[in-house]
């Protein structure tokens, strides 16, 4: 009877797991992804090796329908400028709902300098890694590698504890290094979340 029992409570918690995870699951597997733009646009990537898609929330009206479709883009001042395969290139005005396409390198980077669309220290460029380059998975492997990071959580808050109380002063200086440390990658996975523009 206990042995029908655990193995009917494995299951259970197996079945719990893939209905938890069954919606990432879709389409493509892990790799697919539907985020939102800065300018709560849309990004719907299938999983399938292709391009990004850039969808609009909600698209002009009259608008002709181009679907710009992106091998590689960036954000920059409301815009999403993003080169295709075979050597087109799109400027997306989020906000106003226009969508320039170019064939030609020269016009498209013309346009770019006529418009300040030219980020001046950093061009955050996405693939269709996108979710993962905003470390978006770290919440999916800090569940998988809970022993770990429980551990790592607890070395955190002890530190910090004793560092704001000022007891226990030995290893002093490596719980500045850690509490530091750890906490600068928490703020700046944070902000590149919040903030995925080019600067």
């Amino acid at each position: 009877m206990v042995a029908c029992y655990r193995t009917f409570s494995s299951q259970a918690l197996l079945l719990a797991l893939l209905c938890l995870f069954c919606i990432y699951s879709y389409a493509g597997g892990w790799s697919a992804f539907e985020m939102q733009t800065p300018c709560k646009n849309v990004l719907r990537y299938n999983g399938n090796g292709g391009p990004v898609h850039f969808l609009f929330q909600y698209p002009a009206p009259g608008a002709k329908e181009i679907r710009p479709s992106f091998e590689r883009f960036y954000f920059y001042k409301g815009y999403v400028i993003g080169e295709s395969a075979g050597n087109t290139f799109y400027v997306v005005d989020e906000k106003g709902g226009r969508i320039q396409k170019f064939s030609d390198g020269a016009a498209f980077e013309s346009y770019l300098k006529e418009n300040t669309l030219t980020p001046l220290l950093w061009t955050r460029w996405y693939d269709r890694f996108y979710d993962e380059a905003n470390f978006r998975g770290l919440l999916l492997l800090a569940l998988v590698m809970f022993p770990l990071t429980g551990l790592l959580l607890v070395l955190y808050l002890y530190s910090l504890y004793s560092l704001l109380l000022g007891r226990h002063k030995s290893y002093a200086v490596v719980k500045r290094v850690y509490a530091g440390g750890v906490s600068v990658f928490i703020l700046l996975a944070a902000l590149m979340q919040v903030f995925p523009q080019s600067i």
